[in-house]
């Protein structure tokens, strides 16, 4: 080392200097830093609560599997009705206007609306089919029953 050049020797002491700084920074990196912390388990307070999550999942299930009505057999054999009526006023109107009966619903623009419309001699038959039972209309037959079917759906409304 004595036969360092200064050059060289300037180069160690900078290498030297440089290795004492980053001691003292991992020295003082360590002392600062807090020991590591073990981890707590966060599935203790978690396993009280399975056998109501299997309990719950397991309804819910069960109860998918059944299927819900949204209206009683009453409601739907009503709807039939005033369905009927509805298609019924339509009909009637329809021949007033061109003297003739339309060959089908779809030219009136009731095509979709769950009636069957069949062509009877001079008159036509409607008829609409729910799981309470068939609803059947023939032309000439009293009307005013299927318009009161109005009034159970008015109730109804909030």
């Amino acid at each position: 080392m004595e036969n360092d050049t200064p050059d060289q020797e300037t180069r160690r002491s900078a290498a030297e200097y440089v290795e004492a700084i980053m001691r003292s920074e991992h020295a003082r990196r360590t002392a600062a830093a807090p020991p590591p912390q073990r981890r707590r388990s966060s599935r203790g307070p978690l396993l009280p609560l399975l056998p109501i999550l299997i309990g719950l999942t397991a309804w819910n299930v069960s109860t998918l599997a059944r299927p819900q009505a949204a209206f009683s057999p009453e409601e739907e054999r009503s709807a039939a009705r005033f369905q009927v009526y509805l298609t019924a006023v339509a009909l009637d109107e329809h021949r007033d206007e061109t003297g003739a009966l339309p060959a089908s619903l779809n030219e009136i623009g009731l095509g979709d609306d769950g009636v069957q419309y069949r062509l009877a001699g001079q008159g036509y038959i409607l008829t609409a089919t729910t799981q309470a039972g068939a609803v059947s209309y023939r032309a000439g037959e009293d009307l005013q029953p299927f318009a009161n079917e109005w009034d159970g759906f008015s109730a109804l409304a909030p």
